[in-house]
Order: C-alpha cells, then sequence, then structure tokens
C-alpha cells in the first residue's frame, strides 16, 4: 500500500518537477538562439590584398546595404540594426541584429539577450533574417518607408538558420522601446524610423580551418556615401567556443605577413553615417588612419 502511495505522489511530482526545471534553466528545453559570433579586424588596402593572396581567395560577392534607423539613430544606440542586404542584384535579405541591455522584466530580452565585450576583437549578436520573394519589395520600402512593418512571412521567407522571423523579433523591440521613451522627450514610436544610408560592399569569402576549427573568414573592401570614403575589415564567423584558439592562430598569421593587429569597433557602419555627415574630422576616432581612404574631394 506505502509503495503505490509513494509510487502515485511521485508520478503526481513529475509535471512540477519538469516545469520547475525549465522555469529554473530557462535555457532548457528552447531552441538555440540565432547568434552571430564574429572576430574582427582592420585593414588598409595592402594587408587586405596580402591576405587574399595568403588564402588565394578568388570568389567574391557585392553586397549592397541598406540600413534604417531614427533621425538620432536610436535604434543603433540600443543595440539594434535593421537592414537590407542585396547580393549580386539577385538576392535580397532582411536581417534584425540585437544586442539588447539587459533589463528586468522585459519578455523579449529575455528570448534574445546576448552578453557583448566591447572592447574585445569578439563580436557577437543575435541575428535574424529573411529573404524577399521579389526584390522589388526592397525598391518599394524605400520609397514608403512603412512598408518595413509589413514583412511577413507571406513576403519574406524566414531562413534556416535563423530561429525567429526578423520581423516579429523588431515588432517585440519597437514595442518595448516605444515604452521604454514613453515619459522622455521627444519619445519614441515607429514612424520615427527611416531610411539612413547604404554602403556597398565587395567580399571575398572562404572556408578555412584553423587551429582545428572550421571558420567563414570574410574580406571585405566598402564603399561609403557614393565612394567617397573606403574602408578594410577581416571577419571570422566562428563558434564562441573556439574563439581562443582561431584568435591566436590568425594573429599568428597577421604578424607573419607584417599585418598590423587592430581590432575593428562595434558599430561602426551607422557611425560613420552619422560622422561623414556632421563631424567627418571625427573619423580618425572611429577608424585607424591606415584603414579608411577619401577617394574623391
Amino acid at each position: 500500500m506505502y509503495k503505490k502511495l509513494l509510487i502515485f505522489l511521485f508520478i503526481g511530482l513529475i509535471p512540477y518537477i519538469h516545469i520547475n526545471h525549465l522555469y529554473a534553466n530557462p535555457k532548457k528545453g528552447k531552441k538555440k538562439k540565432s547568434k552571430e559570433t564574429e572576430l574582427k579586424y582592420q585593414l588598409d588596402e595592402p594587408s587586405f590584398n596580402a591576405l587574399i593572396n595568403h588564402f588565394e581567395v578568388t570568389n567574391h560577392n557585392t553586397l549592397e546595404n541598406l540600413y534604417f534607423d531614427t533621425e538620432n539613430f536610436l535604434l543603433r544606440k540600443n543595440g539594434i540594426n535593421v537592414r537590407i542586404r542585396t547580393i549580386d542584384n539577385q538576392i535580397s535579405i532582411f536581417t534584425v541584429k540585437v544586442k539588447p541591455k539587459k533589463k528586468k522584466g522585459k519578455q523579449f530580452e529575455k528570448e534574445i539577450r546576448v552578453n557583448l565585450n566591447k572592447k574585445s576583437f569578439l563580436h557577437a549578436k543575435e541575428e535574424y533574417e529573411c529573404q524577399f520573394k521579389s526584390n522589388t519589395y526592397v525598391t518599394q520600402v524605400l520609397a514608403d518607408i512603412s512598408l518595413l512593418f509589413k514583412i511577413n512571412q507571406d513576403n519574406c521567407t524566414q531562413t534556416e538558420e535563423s530561429t525567429s522571423h526578423p520581423a516579429i523579433v523588431l515588432s517585440a523591440i519597437l514595442e518595448d522601446l516605444t515604452a521604454e521613451y514613453a515619459e522622455k522627450k521627444p519619445g519614441f514610436d515607429r514612424s520615427m524610423i527611416t531610411y539612413r544610408g547604404k554602403n556597398q560592399t565587395i567580399r571575398y569569402a572562404i572556408k578555412i580551418e584553423l587551429g582545428g576549427a572550421n571558420v567563414n573568414l570574410e574580406l571585405d573592401r566598402t564603399t561609403y556615401l557614393n565612394r567617397r570614403y573606403i574602408g578594410f575589415k577581416c571577419d571570422l564567423e566562428l563558434k564562441k567556443s573556439d574563439k581562443a584558439v582561431v584568435k591566436r592562430e590568425m594573429e599568428t598569421i597577421l604578424t607573419s605577413l607584417s599585418i598590423p593587429i587592430i581590432p575593428s569597433k562595434a558599430g561602426k557602419t551607422k557611425t560613420t553615417f552619422m560622422l561623414l555627415r556632421n563631424k567627418p574630422e571625427d573619423l580618425k576616432n572611429l577608424f585607424d588612419s591606415r584603414s579608411i581612404f577619401l577617394l574623391e574631394h
């Protein structure tokens, strides 16, 4: 009788134990996040060319990147990046990247929170993407920004690597920001978001092995403001667990090629747009003086 009673009590406790375990360990039982982890290095043009030759990279793509934010870059200040990228005039991708500040009680931040050491070579953000079914939608968005908030699964298919549709993530972010800035002036609502600028990147990419880890190496040559400025960088997409060994191996290669080891700063693209328009003399604080060049006056 006592054995039956104990079995009954144990069975009754199983749902409670399971639910309590999930609550105490929120990562358990949830889908893996769409995390992008990269090592980023600034380069100048000779260093850029030296790495292309060293890794014998021949394939490249042309990326046109359109960025959206408020006039005072409120999204960027809150760790949010909203971008539409067209690859070789064939494929268009809508991307929302998130590096939210830690706050209690914000549901969306529990889902997409990520830690990032801003002073590190390592950059990590949650990344959510979808591919537009028609590139004409991109042109329509530029003509009518309100269409940015009408992106959904019907017109933009969530990519396999993304664990949530970027439109859903963006909607949650904007709702949170609206509430956060409700008591501030000028406040915030989604109508404040507009097209803020674009750049064009020639990207050389190759899969390589460094220290036993498989990583994607990307070498970018990016032009800003109709080719007036140009910058170079090297990105290595990797698992965060491989960070130490990949960093060590990559910096051994950089040293052997006499390439200075300079970290690429986070949030550089939108900061560049802001400085180019308002304080171009401050660009030296954003880029190493060797890595950005004025092409035409």
